[in-house]
């Protein structure tokens, strides 16, 4: 089966959302940039969103400063593309006011369970004219509908057989601003402007043949306008005034 002529043939120019993401990272890293990536884990991107030649240092050696925080150390310690790197919890940077021009979260806003008190770290520790930009699930997206429905006990081994990912890289999620309502409400309650807020869709990588024909299908049905609010996906960007 040719994935990419399936896909282009049912649902033209799909991309997963990660691809999106890292069109968008591309587009905000600045040479002269100071540069935070929260929850920044083993990797900045999955490996399968990268084009030919295209590795994880062309993103971090752009900007002057590039520095990553996650509470989880083993994952930390696995990272090799982001030269600085700090143990430590997004609810309480250990960082000066105002030192990044730029912070970025892969998701990880669905992993957080006060979204008011992550969000006034970020403003504190952004300069003026700062920017937050957030990869995030939207949680009206039929999967992520469904996957609140089933018990944290057994959640981390249906996803990583699923998706084929480690157990130890899935953790628990709350979905307090996985909504256009919610982003909105606690982005301007900190005191953001939002500068742009994308519904995107986005594809499966699985390597199950049903998985993949599943996603698909879902992904052409909403296509159809009445369940593009449905969408897998937000792109945000916020600015601090």
């Amino acid at each position: 089966m040719n994935v990419r002529r399936l896909v282009d043939a049912v649902c033209p120019g799909l991309l997963h959302s990660q691809v999106r993401y890292k069109h968008l990272l591309r587009e905000v890293l600045k040479p002269d940039l100071r540069w935070l990536d929260m929850g920044c884990g083993h990797e900045l991107i999955r490996p399968w969103a990268m084009s030919p030649g295209e590795d994880e240092l062309s993103f971090t050696r752009v900007p002057g400063l590039s520095v990553g925080i996650d509470s989880d150390g083993p994952a930390l310690r696995k990272h090799r593309s982001i030269p600085h790197r700090v143990a430590g919890n997004i609810a309480a940077l250990p960082f000066k006011d105002a030192s990044f021009d730029l912070i970025t979260a892969n998701m990880v806003i669905e992993h957080v369970d006060d979204p008011p008190v992550v969000l006034a770290e970020v403003w504190r520790v952004l300069r003026p004219k700062g920017a937050f930009v957030f990869h995030t699930p939207n949680k009206y997206y039929p999967p992520m509908v469904l996957a609140r429905l089933v018990p944290q006990s057994i959640k981390p081994r249906l996803v990583a057989f699923i998706e084929c990912r480690d157990e130890s890289d899935i953790y628990p999620t709350f979905y307090r601003m996985n909504s256009q309502a919610a982003i909105r409400r606690y982005s301007e309650a900190a005191g953001f402007t939002i500068a742009s807020s994308e519904l995107v869709e986005t594809m499966s990588y699985s390597p199950y043949r049903a998985v993949f024909l599943l996603n698909l299908a879902l992904a052409w049905l909403l296509r159809r306008p009445l369940l593009s609010r449905c969408q897998a996906d937000y792109l945000v960007t916020l600015h601090k005034s």
